[in-house]
């Protein structure tokens, strides 16, 4: 195509002008006033929570590298995530702890559901309850056992986020949980009630995802917190 000729000449171009290179100093600095402002608090934060995972969750689970890129041209609202062998790479226009541990979350939880997964398919019937909200947030796309896989997936990556940050806080920690109940993951408080089961500083037990899916059953049957949020 002629327009991907002409590219380079394009960039060179760009790059010559007086503007771009003021529009890089700009850029520069705008990430690092961001990180002067916030840098601290964040590593701090977010090393707290992977403690936690690395308590938490077995060994084989433990999270890889995972590196923030400051990019204040990005969306606010949006998160995009590189994995390479070595890390896993989080890239956003600020500073955000959320962001950065959910990644962490799914780093951990990825290798941990593949296991589970035979086990959670067997629950397919879980489903049900869930299924508008998650259809129209796009998490799932039919009643079958792999939608179930991914919206308790998902669900569970939300609670070990929430958990991770604010296990401490219970106050806080209910807030998120509700937020995350009200958005449609309507499992979010049973599955927290498993981890709030499982003492300070203990890792996860090998029979807690039966445990955990027996509560997702449980609140169904009880109407509980999955009938009230239909």
């Amino acid at each position: 195509m002629q327009w991907t000729a002409e590219l380079p000449e394009q960039i060179s171009s760009l790059r010559a002008a007086s503007q771009y290179e003021n529009s890089l100093l700009r850029y520069r600095e705008a990430a690092r006033l961001e990180a002067e402002k916030h840098w601290s608090v964040y590593r701090e934060q977010v090393d707290a929570a992977g403690h936690v995972l690395r308590a938490l969750l077995p060994a084989s689970a433990h999270p890889c590298s995972v590196c923030t890129i400051l990019n204040p041209l990005q969306a606010d609202q949006l998160t995009d995530v590189v994995t390479t062998k070595e890390s896993v790479i989080v890239v956003t226009s600020h500073l955000r702890t959320e962001s950065c541990v959910h990644e962490m979350v799914h780093v951990c939880a990825d290798p941990l559901l593949r296991d589970w997964m035979p086990r959670i398919l067997e629950h397919a019937d879980l489903l049900d309850a869930t299924y508008e909200p998650m259809v129209r947030m796009r998490y799932t796309w039919d009643r079958s056992a792999s939608s179930l896989a991914n919206v308790f997936s998902e669900t569970l990556v939300r609670v070990l986020t929430a958990w991770a940050l604010y296990h401490r806080t219970r106050e806080v920690l209910i807030q998120q949980i509700e937020a995350t109940t009200r958005e449609g993951f309507l499992y979010a408080a049973p599955v927290v009630e498993r981890l709030n089961a499982i003492a300070e500083g203990q890792p996860m037990p090998e029979h807690w995802l039966q445990e955990c899916l027996s509560a997702c059953h449980d609140a169904v049957s009880t109407g509980g917190s999955v009938q009230s949020h239909r």
